[in-house]
Parts: structure tokens; C-alpha cells; sequence
């Protein structure tokens, strides 16, 4: 494996494209190009070696953690290629961070790009600042920095913070026209009606929010079973500290993003506590989805979806528009409800007979208004349903 795997990286050659034509070949000097298919996985068999110097380095008698992450024993984090090492602030630790990356990069060939590195302190003596700088090329960097769009600092995270992000957000909102939108898409802009399930008379379109709701119940699941993630392991290990996971509440103090984790917590308590469940964001998604009850004719007529015979004739299916009830105007939602002299006559002689008032110009929405009227008056609604 390794001599294929040095044969990739020695023997790449590579040629010019001008004008739609190919143009010799040179010999890479610098191995795979960037962006090949083989360099993440190379790049992380020299990451895996580099994080084996580390946990050596973490057992030596002078080394000590960073505060925060000696509970879990991090000492790195690797993103990419990306590199972020911990470490407490003094001399002893700093420089067997320094001398095992050294080690590393005389072993691999990878080295530091000094222009894109930074270290950051935090009560540590300006003498050892400046011998860090000395040692390690490193120029100070400033808290809280960018990474990846977004704001990291070991402090909560204002609103100044994070109004890049905000305003990236919101610009990429507003470059996205009606034209440039599927029609699902400009469909959601109709409102929550089209997130109701099909048999509910909407459309099945997701619900963003409670979908995110759902998803963040997921990290919940997580924590509730341990998961063997990085991530899980520094909550239990920081906030919750072997409290009982299901009755933890956070302090005031804590971060925005783990208090509305907690609450998602409180929401979907009883779902993620349920007896022989196994979590998903689908499963948490239905759950947590309001249950409107089924189609009645009552919803179909407040969204104008009855089969009048304006509708079936703009179909192709009925031959004429004529309401079958009076045999004069089209007949349309408006007519068949409201302007239709055969319902308007129902309509008064049901109002007659229960002794109340129905409004005529709103009778659809008084229909469905009727669900937590009495027993008389439902039947009477009953009575006005054709048959």
C-alpha cells in the first residue's frame, strides 16, 4: 500500500491547456495537486502520525493541558487543513508543543505556513509572548477571530460578533429572486398551509422551523445516550458534570447555543425519553408537526378547492359554469356560499330555526369556527352540507 500510494505522489506529471490545446508536460516537483482525490486520505495518515507525537507528548511530566480540555484530554483539533494545538500557558508545555510539531515536520516535510498562523494567550507573561514569537515565527492574533464565516472566542459570542454571519445570511436571502426559486420554493412563501401533510389539505412541504427544532433534538438524543463524539463528551465533561441528563438545566451563564439546546431539551423531553425509541429527525419532525385534524368541506371551501363548476370547466371537464343550484350565475366559491339565492334561503332558515345569526359574508370561516360551538348548533351546520 505505501509503495502505491508513493507512486501517486512521486510520478504526477502535468500539461498546459492553451487555447484548446495541450501543450508538453513538466514533472510535479510538490506531489499530489490540490484537490486531488487522494490527498485528504494522505493528508490524514500524516495527521494520525502527528496526533500519536501528541499523545506522547500529553504523558510527559512537564506538559500540561489547557484548563478547559484536560477533563477530555484534548490537546488538538484538525479540520481540513486545518491545525488547532492546546496547551496551558507555560514555558514547559509551549515548548514540547513546538519541539514535537518540529519533530513532525522534519519526519513528513509538511511545514508551517507562518503567514496564515497565529497563537492566542490569555494571562501569560509578555516575556514568554515574545520568546513564543521568537520560537515559533508566530505573530499574536486577536480574539475573536474568523473561521470558516464564523466567530470563535473563548468568551460569549455578542451581537457584534455575529452580525458578519447575520449579514451574509441576509444578503444571500435577498439575491435569491421569485425567478431564480423552484416552484416548491415559491410555494413556501404562501404561508404554513402548504407544510400541512397531504391528507391534511397542504402540500407536504417541510416546515423549516420545526425541522430545526428537530435537528438541534437530535444533539439532545446524543447526549442522552453518550455518543462517542468529541463534541458530547466535552458537554458531559463542562456543563452537565454527571448530572442526571433528563433534569439538567443550564446556568445563566452558559452559551446561546447550548441554553437553546436545553430547551429544545425541555420541548421534546417527553419524545426522547419515550419508552423503546430511537431517535430521528423525521421521528421528531412528526411529533413535534401540529395535527389539523383531516380535509373537511369546510377547509376545502375556505381554501377555494371544492370542485365548483367554474373550477371544472377551466379543467376541461364540465361543458358550463352554471350553478345546478338557481341555473343563473357561474357557480364559484363566492356564488355557491354566499351569493346563491338557494343558499342564501338555507342559510336563513337554518339561522331561523336555531335562533341565532349566521353571517352571510363570512359563512366559511363561521363554519369552521363552529368546532367549539355546542351540539345544536353543529348539527345545524351539519344540515347545510349538500348530500
Amino acid at each position: 500500500m505505501v509503495q502505491i500510494l508513493m507512486q501517486f505522489i512521486s510520478t504526477p506529471s502535468y500539461s498546459i491547456a492553451l487555447n484548446g490545446e495541450v501543450f508538453g508536460f513538466f514533472k510535479g516537483q510538490r506531489g499530489l495537486r490540490q484537490g486531488g482525490p487522494l490527498s485528504p486520505l494522505i493528508f490524514t495518515i500524516c495527521l494520525e502520525y502527528f496526533s500519536r507525537i501528541l499523545q506522547i507528548v500529553q504523558k510527559h511530566a512537564k506538559f500540561r493541558f489547557h484548563p478547559l480540555c484536560k477533563r477530555i484530554g484534548i490537546s488538538h483539533l484538525c479540520f481540513a487543513d486545518d491545525l488547532i494545538l492546546f496547551c496551558k500557558g507555560d514555558r514547559a508545555s509551549i515548548e514540547l508543543m513546538v519541539n514535537a510539531f518540529n519533530f513532525f515536520s522534519k519526519a513528513s516535510g509538511l511545514q508551517l505556513n507562518r503567514g496564515k498562523c497565529n497563537f492566542y494567550y490569555n494571562g501569560v507573561d509578555e516575556g514568554l509572548v515574545k520568546e513564543v514569537e521568537r520560537a515559533t515565527g508566530m505573530c499574536r492574533g486577536n480574539v475573536p477571530f474568523g473561521y470558516l464565516g464564523v466567530s470563535v472566542s473563548p468568551k460569549r459570542l455578542s451581537i457584534l460578533d455575529c452580525n458578519c454571519l447575520v449579514d451574509k445570511v441576509v444578503d444571500r436571502i435577498r439575491g435569491l429572486g421569485s425567478k431564480q426559486l423552484s416552484y416548491a420554493g415559491r410555494t413556501c412563501h404562501g404561508g404554513l398551509k402548504v407544510c400541512r401533510a397531504e391528507k391534511q389539505g397542504g402540500l407536504g412541504i417541510k416546515n423549516l422551523q420545526i425541522w430545526n427544532c428537530a435537528a438541534i433534538a437530535k444533539y439532545v438524543w446524543w447526549i442522552k445516550k453518550k455518543e462517542n463524539h468529541l463534541w458530547v463528551k466535552w458537554v458531559h465533561a463542562i456543563y452537565i458534570k454527571g448530572d442526571i441528563c433528563k433534569d439538567y438545566e443550564p446556568p445563566l451563564n452558559s452559551s446561546l447555543a447550548w441554553r437553546k439546546i436545553c430547551q429544545i431539551k425541555t420541548l421534546m423531553k417527553d419524545c426522547i425519553w419515550a419508552q423503546n425509541v430511537h431517535y430521528s429527525i423525521n421521528y421528531g419532525y412528526s411529533w413535534l408537526l401540529p395535527d389539523t385534524g383531516t380535509v373537511d368541506l369546510a377547509f376545502m371551501a375556505s381554501e377555494q378547492r371544492l370542485l365548483t363548476q367554474v373550477r371544472l370547466m377551466n379543467m376541461g371537464i364540465a361543458q358550463h359554469n352554471s350553478c345546478y343550484l338557481c341555473g343563473i350565475m357561474p357557480e364559484d366559491h363566492k356564488h355557491l356560499f354566499i351569493a346563491c339565492v338557494y343558499s342564501a334561503t338555507c342559510c336563513r332558515l337554518v339561522s331561523d330555526w336555531c335562533s341565532f345569526q349566521i353571517p352571510l359574508a363570512n359563512c366559511i370561516q363561521w363554519w369552521i369556527a363552529l368546532r367549539s360551538r355546542t351540539l345544536t348548533q353543529k348539527k345545524a351546520l351539519t344540515s347545510l352540507s349538500p348530500h
